[in-house]
Parts: structure tokens; C-alpha cells; sequence
């Protein structure tokens, strides 16, 4: 079974203007305990944007949030697939 967490907001966002860009802020304090290593020894924090309904009392069209999710090492791919 695949770990479930709590979900970790790190940012409420804005569209800018009528473009497709997004404004918004991420506070170190929320995401010093998150950061990943990759394979190549590279820092990196991983998240999903997503849209809210409608925007919210201060404006903000989006949410950025944590992306929590942890493979179950029970689970190991056991397939002769090269991919």
C-alpha cells in the first residue's frame, strides 16, 4: 500500500492579468524538511499545482502543494520490461 500524508500547502498562488502566468511565494520554513536528492546528487522539492474552483477571498486562483507521495518498497517492480 502506498504511504498517504497530510497534504502540505506551500503556496496559494495568482494569475497574472489575463496571461497563463502565476505569482506567488514559498517560505522556506515549510519546505526545509522536504527537499529530495536525485540520482545525479541534484536538491529538488517536489510539487503539483492545482487550480481552485474560484478564486479565494484575497484573489488566488491556485494552490501549490507538496507532492507527499512515497512508493511502497513492498511493491517492487519485478517485470523484465527495459522501461
Amino acid at each position: 500500500m502506498e504511504t498517504k500524508e497530510k497534504k502540505v500547502y506551500l503556496s496559494n498562488l495568482k494569475q497574472i492579468g489575463q496571461t497563463t502566468g502565476l505569482k506567488g511565494r514559498i517560505y522556506a520554513d515549510k519546505t526545509s524538511e522536504h527537499w529530495q536528492t536525485d540520482e545525479k546528487g541534484r536538491k529538488y522539492l517536489p510539487f503539483s499545482i492545482w487550480q481552485n474552483r474560484e478564486p479565494d477571498q484575497y484573489g488566488n486562483t491556485h494552490a501549490m502543494i507538496l507532492d507527499t507521495w512515497k512508493p511502497d518498497p513492498a511493491k517492487k517492480n519485478t517485470s523484465d520490461l527495459p522501461f
